[in-house]
C-alpha cells in the first residue's frame, strides 16, 4: 500500500513537531527543575517554545557554564554577559 505524498508530508511534520516538543519539554524541564526546583514555573507553551518564570539572583551567571552547549548566543551583542566570541 502506497501513501500519498501529502499524507507522508503530514506524518513527517507531525513527527518532527512532536519530537521537537518532547526534546524542548524534557530537556528544559529536567534541567530547570534540577537547578531551580519550585523556583522555576512554566508559564505557557506554544508550538515551539516554553516560557518560564525563574526566581534567581543572576540567571546569566547561573547558565554561563551551560550556555555554549545549550544556547545559541551567536547573535547576542558583544557586551552581553553570555557573548562567547
Amino acid at each position: 500500500m502506497h501513501m500519498k505524498k501529502k499524507q507522508k508530508s503530514t506524518l513527517t511534520n507531525r513527527f518532527i513537531l512532536g519530537f521537537q516538543s518532547w526534546i524542548s519539554t524534557t530537556l528544559m524541564y529536567d534541567n530547570l527543575t534540577k537547578k531551580y526546583g519550585s523556583k522555576a514555573k512554566l508559564l505557557m507553551t506554544d508550538t515551539d517554545s516554553l516560557m518560564y518564570e525563574i526566581e534567581t539572583e543572576d540567571f546569566f551567571e547561573d547558565i554561563r557554564d551551560d550556555a555554549p552547549v545549550k544556547f545559541d548566543t551567536s547573535n547576542f551583542p558583544a557586551d552581553h554577559p553570555l557573548d562567547f566570541r
